[in-house]
């Protein structure tokens, strides 16, 4: 099975200047460029493809709970070429596999906890 048949209610661009206000939210709501309705919770590893990942892929990335390198093919995780961007969200938003740095606002706390 291929995780990529939802219809998307919303397209994504990748916003072309810092200063555009408008860009990808991970745990809010974007309204008219506000982050709003931010979730209570832990986030992780945030991972974007070019592709939709098969059912072994994902748990391969699973692991077990166990994080592992997404920007290297292990076992059936053969999605490394496909990676666009990669967020460790380890105290920052550094996009690790490409240029897409992120900011984190709302006053994030962090947690040694792998959720």
């Amino acid at each position: 099975a291929v995780f990529n048949s939802a219809t998307p209610t919303k397209l994504h661009q990748e916003a072309t200047a810092v200063t555009s206000g408008r860009g990808l939210l991970f745990g809010a709501s974007d309204t008219n460029g506000t982050a709003t309705g931010n979730v209570i919770g832990k986030i992780d590893d945030i991972a974007i493809w070019t592709t939709g990942l098969d059912a072994a892929a994902v748990l391969a990335i699973y692991n077990s709970g166990v994080p592992t390198d997404l920007r290297r093919d292990k076992g059936n995780y053969d999605n490394a070429s496909d990676l666009k961007h990669y967020y460790k969200v380890q105290s920052n938003a550094v996009d690790r596999q490409g240029n897409s740095d992120g900011a984190l606002v709302g006053d994030p706390v962090y947690s040694t906890d792998t959720p």
